[in-house]
């Protein structure tokens, strides 16, 4: 008895598939691809003050330029630093190579990874929306990721102790 499957050569599982942490959405034919905050290393914490990147891909698929014209992170940054970028139509624009363009400066928390951050992006044609995007561990493969020029070595973060079972309950077990 043979068995296989039907699909053929085109099957959906047989392409490569490359997972992504970061949103990806569409907005007025501008994609927004693996966006994402690059926060510290797993275990550590950027202190509150100190500036993170924003790595962010954005495609113009529609048939006129456009300019990403401002970022904004209301409630995590202070201010952001970015220049214009133009979109050429139908085109790939990568803001974080060969460094991060977008820089999330004057952090108005510790940051230590796994949060989300509200992020507003202004274009000149398509207009303005705010996207959640994650705050990603610089560890694994983002571990060789650039950070933010100007960036303070994250420090180190002790979880603090959890209390036992004795100490909680008096020394003796409950009901003792």
């Amino acid at each position: 008895m043979t068995a296989g499957c039907a699909a053929g050569f085109d099957a959906q599982t047989s392409a490569f598939y490359a997972p992504v942490d970061g949103l990806t959405a569409k907005f007025r034919g501008i994609t927004i691809a693996d966006a994402f905050v690059l926060g510290p290393a797993s275990g550590q914490v950027l202190p509150a003050g100190s500036p993170a990147p924003l790595y962010i891909t954005l495609s113009n698929g529609n048939g006129a330029p456009d300019t990403l014209t401002a970022v904004a992170a209301p409630g995590f940054a202070g201010q952001v630093k970015v220049t214009p970028v133009p979109l050429p139509p139908k085109a790939l624009v990568n803001l974080a190579k060969p460094s991060p363009t977008v820089i999330l400066d004057k952090l108005a928390t510790p940051v230590r990874g796994g949060e989300n951050v509200k992020v507003t992006l202004s274009f000149a044609n398509a207009g303005t929306t705010t996207v959640t995007v994650p705050v990603i561990a610089r560890s694994a493969h983002y571990s060789t990721l650039p950070t933010a020029p100007g960036a303070p070595a994250a420090s180190f973060v002790t979880p603090a102790p959890s209390p036992t079972p004795a100490a909680t309950a008096g020394g003796h077990g409950a009901g003792h």
